[in-house]
């Protein structure tokens, strides 16, 4: 995971202020599942989707 830093000189000289906090990428995947009597009977893949890595984001004013 990235942070990138910028100037922000409406902060107070010396601070730092964290303006979006950043994830990791990652894949999800969403499934119908038919069970019949606690059965799986069918299983069907609906939809995936993949997130982007997200940087932090700091503002400082140094």
């Amino acid at each position: 995971m990235k942070t990138e830093y910028r100037t922000n000189p409406a902060l107070p000289q010396g601070t730092k202020k964290t303006v979006q906090k950043g994830h990791g990428g990652y894949k999800s995947r969403a499934y119908r599942i038919l069970k019949l009597n606690g059965e799986v009977i069918s299983k069907e893949l609906l939809s995936t989707d993949t997130y982007a890595q997200l940087s932090t984001i700091i503002e400082q004013n140094p």
